[in-house]
């Protein structure tokens, strides 16, 4: 049987939207997106990529997935 490996971006304040760019996700008046980009790093795209690597597969959300869709075949 596969795993399921959950990836995510929490702020101190409890914060888990849009941490890719400012207009990712608005939902929720929420004015922070892209606050996690400043601090991804190296060791943080290594961990992130070992840790989808050791997953059986990739569930996405609605949005995520729109938003993979358009890098999708590529």
């Amino acid at each position: 049987m596969g795993k399921l490996v959950i990836n995510t971006q929490m702020s101190l304040d409890d914060a888990m939207q849009g941490p890719g760019g400012p207009d990712e996700d608005t939902s929720g008046a929420f004015r922070q997106g892209g606050w996690a980009m400043p601090y991804f790093d190296e060791s943080m795209v290594e961990d992130s990529s070992l840790g989808m690597a050791s997953a059986g597969g990739l569930v996405l959300g609605r949005r995520t997935n729109d938003i993979f869709a358009s890098y999708s075949p590529h």
